[in-house]
């Protein structure tokens, strides 16, 4: 009797050994393929998402979504990356609980991000932090690539600012102004989204349990958080009004201008026909109360698209 449980337990083992290493990467290493990476548009960063081959939690391997949108999968042995234009990002993993590390990207730079198995209470996680490029060129030889998400490929065409690594393409921001809205305000700023990404508004929440809200801008997406939470979300712009619009259904979403009166820069909560001081911290993290030269672009016609 022991025997034959010995022989069905080796059985079970040996099941889990050849179910984890299907999952493992098995694509060219590093190494072979370094060669054939192109280089950056213009404006453009890389981004480099890396496991190391440990088999601790090899059977974990969730999806890795940049700005909400699905670019790979963590995977034991593996790397893969993603080409981006310049500014604002925010990496996650789900498994027990969301892990998410945020972070600024330059023209040129090479961003590398590490993804690590650790263990929760019910079940295991796979954490992300940011790696420095001394340990990731280190280890990248030695890892195989994972390519890019399949699912993605089907839903959206490749980016013109994407390179043919990734299929993830993020669609930009649509181009919305509800009706129900009173007209644009005379004193409203004319807003240039592209100086925009890369900052963070705060502003005071009308509950002052809440706190402050800060809301940090990437190129077409944006964090959001408080006191109390945090979650994150898109946003659109249109003749000079920006809609938010979050993930969790415990934010509400809104509508604002940002306005001038008396020589203080305010957002106007149209939502919530709310105006409050407006502070913007630069993606390098210096802050300052709100100036016109901080958010404002070229002045458009009424009914206009945002500005490319």
């Amino acid at each position: 009797m022991n025997a034959l449980r010995t022989a069905v337990l080796r059985g079970w083992v040996l099941v889990a050994a050849v179910v984890v290493l299907a999952g493992c990467a098995s694509g060219p290493k590093y190494s072979e393929m370094s060669s054939t990476i192109p280089t950056l548009r213009p404006g453009e960063g890389r981004i480099f998402f890396l496991r190391s081959s440990s088999m601790l939690g090899a059977a974990i391997q969730p999806d890795i979504r940049l700005n909400g949108q699905v670019v790979g999968a963590s995977k034991p042995g593996g790397f893969f990356y993603v080409d981006r234009t310049a500014g604002r990002y925010i990496a996650s993993t789900a498994t027990e609980t969301e892990k998410t590390v945020t972070f600024a990207l330059d023209p040129g730079e090479t961003k590398y991000l590490r993804t690590s198995p650790t263990f929760g209470v019910l079940v295991g996680r796979v954490v992300i932090d940011i790696e420095t490029p001394e340990k990731a060129k280190a280890e990248l030889p030695t890892l195989s690539n994972t390519g890019a998400v399949n699912t993605a490929a089907s839903a959206h065409a490749i980016a013109p600012n994407e390179s043919v690594n990734s299929t993830s393409a993020i669609p930009a921001p649509r181009v919305i102004r509800p009706a129900a809205f009173p007209p644009k305000p005379a004193n409203a700023i004319s807003l240039d989204i592209a100086r925009i990404a890369g900052q963070t508004w705060r502003y005071p929440h009308r509950e002052e349990r809440y706190g402050t809200v800060e809301l940090a801008f990437a190129v077409d997406a944006l964090e959001a958080r408080n006191k109390v939470s945090h979650t994150s979300g898109s946003y659109t712009v249109r003749d000079d009004m920006m809609c938010v619009t979050y993930q969790s259904r415990g934010w509400l979403g809104a509508c604002y201008y940002v306005v001038q009166e008396e020589g203080q820069v305010l957002i106007y909560s149209l939502t919530l026909n709310r105006k409050v001081p407006l502070e913007i911290c630069s993606k390098d993290g210096a802050c300052a109360m709100a100036t016109r030269a901080m958010v404002e672009g070229p002045t458009r016609a009424a009914g206009s698209g945002p500005i490319p």
